[in-house]
């Protein structure tokens, strides 16, 4: 029952009503569903909508949208996420790849958004494959009006947005990214550097947070950002990074505190996790990976797919409905040395 309730208030909040805030009882509920019935529009432009609810179009979409597909959300799943939408940034890879994935599986409608087409492109056809829903568009976070329009998209496309996952960060510097963050010595550390990495990741997050926040005022929220475990122990040679990772805790917990009022929630993920950046660290600094997996406990390094999406859809869900401001160290232990 309490599953069915929560699919009932998702697709209410997704046709404007405000049902379950009302007091309405289970039987008006299903009354007003029942005697609402919600129509796509075709697009002039190689549309994602049918013409009725249930039809599924496809085409590659106008202003950056990548191929992908919409279904009838008001039929959901059973899935933690059933009818939500989420949007992830960076997820053309690594962890926002995990995360689109499993947020998938569980139901949700997912907006993959990466600077790269290609691998935009490679999830979206992931997803669709395994019969989940997805669409995809080329967004640089750092860039506020590519975040609002990423944002503006996917409610115009979906009906609304209920999860916003900031997993993005770029690294080197706007004229030459690099993979991972350099050894660069604090003495020394160039403006250029500091800037971009500032500008993708900070900034990039608090310009998500706030292209969501009006929407989300009206209808509540998850919010999931990501710091560093370089942070958290002040790792040598990457202080823009560190520096910034930080940054984007406090600014978590502030907008926990801001906006609670509002039942948004905003917690931070900080994962100790083999990814591509990581593996570029680990090659420029012969030996620091085993140095650093001698700090973890249980003995082995994060995986992307069994370790980081599965908390990740907590945090979007029903479940984690009474946590917010925090910061979960999804490291197998390592805080404990930090």
């Amino acid at each position: 029952r309490h599953a069915a309730l929560e699919q009932a208030r998702v697709l209410l909040q997704r046709l404007g009503l405000r049902g379950l805030r009302r007091g309405l009882g289970q039987r008006q509920l299903v009354r007003r569903l029942r005697g609402r019935k919600v129509k796509g529009r075709r697009e002039d432009k190689g549309g994602a909508w049918g013409d009725e609810v249930g039809d599924v179009g496809g085409g590659c979409l106008p202003g950056g949208l990548e191929c992908g597909r919409l279904t009838d959300m008001s039929t959901g799943g059973n899935g933690r996420l059933a009818g939500r939408v989420a949007i992830v940034t960076g997820a053309g890879r690594g962890i926002g790849r995990a995360i689109a994935l499993e947020y998938a599986r569980e139901g949700a409608n997912v907006m993959v958004a990466s600077r790269s087409r290609g691998t935009v492109e490679q999830v979206v056809d992931e997803i669709l494959n395994t019969g989940g829903t997805a669409l995809g568009i080329t967004c640089d976070v750092g860039v506020r009006e590519e975040v609002d329009a990423m944002v503006a998209t996917t409610i115009e496309r979906f009906g609304g947005v209920d999860i916003l996952v900031n997993n993005a960060q770029g690294f080197g510097t706007a004229d030459k990214p690099e993979a991972s963050p350099g050894f660069i010595p604090l003495e020394s550390f160039p403006d250029d550097t500091w800037d971009y990495t500032f500008q993708t990741g900070l900034k990039g997050t608090l310009y998500g947070m706030q292209a969501v926040f009006p929407h989300m005022r009206e209808h509540g929220g998850k919010i999931i950002n990501f710091g560093s475990g370089n942070g958290v122990t002040a790792m040598k040679g990457t202080a823009a990074y560190n520096a910034n990772k930080e940054g984007i805790r406090a600014l978590t917990r502030t907008g926990a505190n801001e906006w609670g009022r509002y039942s948004i929630y905003v917690n931070c993920l900080v994962p100790t996790i083999v990814t591509d950046s990581a593996k570029a660290y680990f090659d420029a600094r012969p030996g620091s990976e085993a140095k650093l997996a001698g700090t973890i406990p249980l003995k082995r390094w994060g995986e992307v797919d069994r370790d980081i999406g599965p908390v990740a859809v907590f945090l979007g869900c029903a479940d984690s409905d009474f946590i917010t401001g925090q910061t979960l160290h999804v490291d197998g232990g390592q805080i404990l040395h930090a």
